[in-house]
């Protein structure tokens, strides 16, 4: 084997080292939230669109991150290239590398539409997987005409299955490591478990401080009653979000933690902001390729406020992006409700009416007020929190400062004896 072979195979190798690296973040931050919580990399305009992904149906295959496919495949790439430039026998595997570049060109290509073309935030270390699968590509190419330049004979381009096999069983190893690896890393702690930890009482002022610094939209909330909370709260958060929004569903799920994190000391109006200019005057034309499931839902949504049980139902309803195809309709909203128990032929005859876009109306013009340019919009006590999904760690740190301002250390022993006896 010449050394220019050999050095397209090492830098091959450095290829899929890099790949691995990313897929191990993405596996991280899918599978080991808890262990992985920095957007760094991710971030846009305040949403972490690496974990957003990891919280849609897209994100899985037979409820295994794809990430972790993607390091498998990256694992068996790099021990394929390495053979190649150790042994410098890379006839019988130039086949197999060819072969695996152009499968991972192939799902890149899937995937990428699914990426820049459905999800609302792109994953911004998936896009670096494309980048480092095209280098794995080149490489495996440049590698295959080197050694037809090189030698007498053309190589053969028969893929070697044997050893392909016994490289994928080596990846195999090394990506059950990793997980090893995380579990064993992975916070168990009863704040860990909880989620965000409590913040410190040294903290609060400076948070209350930053906090405060925040642009002011002030609510009106008459006539709003698609809410979640008791009317003697003193933390009040708006939610104005869109129910295929994934960052929009994380968000809930967030609100929905805090909500039992500190229970009775929060009221909820969840707001709608459809994006879809079927029932948003401010959307011009469809957004998303999903008809008017948005619309349905937003309709859904207003029709039920003021229901027993109207929480439950409209955290069920986020729950149906998890589905494919993630689709809103009387069809599949009328199971939920009936589920909790509201009257959904009276939702029913009030979707699509004059009523309901009215009050779709008033959210709209109320997060109109606030400048709204993209869901999820999260107003907390009157100043806006975060345009996008907040950034988790702070939000439950605001909650928990305004607590402990209003109740003092009681509040905090509370909740820790709470955690202690989960």
């Amino acid at each position: 084997m010449i050394q220019r072979s050999r050095n397209f195979a090492y830098l091959g190798a450095l290829f899929a080292i890099a790949g691995a690296i990313i897929s191990a973040l993405l596996v991280c931050k899918h599978s080991f939230p808890d262990l992985c919580q920095s957007s760094m990399g991710c971030d846009i305009n305040g949403t972490d669109g690496c974990k957003a992904l990891g919280q849609t149906s897209y994100a899985h295959v037979f409820g295994i991150p794809i990430a972790a496919f993607g390091f498998f495949y990256y694992a068996t790439v790099l021990v394929t290239f390495l053979r190649i430039a150790i042994l410098e026998k890379s006839s019988k595997m130039l086949g197999s590398v060819v072969f695996l570049g152009a499968v991972g060109v192939f799902v890149d290509i899937v995937l990428g539409v699914i990426n820049l073309g459905i999800l609302d935030t792109p994953c911004i270390l998936c896009i670096y997987t494309y980048i480092t699968t095209a280098g794995v590509m080149i490489m495996a190419g440049l590698l295959f005409r080197s050694e037809v330049k090189a030698s007498k004979e053309k190589p053969s381009a028969a893929i070697d299955w044997a050893s392909l096999v016994v490289h994928s069983i080596v990846g195999l190893v090394i990506t059950i490591l990793l997980y090893g690896c995380y579990s064993v890393m992975s916070p168990t702690t009863p704040a860990a478990q909880a989620g965000v930890p409590l913040v410190e009482p040294s903290e609060v002022d400076q948070i209350i401080s930053d906090f405060n610094t925040l642009p002011e939209a002030p609510m009106n909330v008459n006539g709003i009653n698609t809410t979640e909370g008791g009317d003697g709260a003193y933390i009040v958060i708006h939610e104005f979000a869109d129910f295929l929004c994934p960052h929009c569903r994380h968000t809930t799920h967030m609100i929905a933690d805090l909500m039992k994190r500190w229970p009775g000391r929060i009221k909820v109006y969840y707001r709608q902001f459809p994006l879809d200019g079927t029932c948003n005057p401010m959307i011009q034309g469809v957004r998303k390729p999903f008809g008017d499931w948005r619309c349905n839902a937003a309709q859904a949504a207003v029709c039920a406020g003021g229901m027993k049980n109207f929480s439950e139902y409209y955290h069920d309803v986020f729950e149906l992006q998890m589905q494919d195809p993630p689709a809103m309709t009387p069809e599949t909203l009328k199971p939920i409700a009936e589920k909790h128990g509201l009257n959904w032929d009276q939702v029913y005859a009030c979707m699509g009416s004059a009523r309901s876009q009215q009050l779709i109306n008033a959210d709209i013009n109320a997060g109109k007020t606030a400048e709204i340019n993209s869901t999820p919009l999260v107003i907390l006590n009157n100043r806006i929190l975060s345009r996008g999904s907040p950034h988790e760690p702070f939000f439950f740190h605001v909650i928990d400062s305004m607590v402990y301002k209003k109740e003092g250390q009681a509040a905090f022993d509370e909740l820790k004896k709470r955690m202690q006896e989960q």
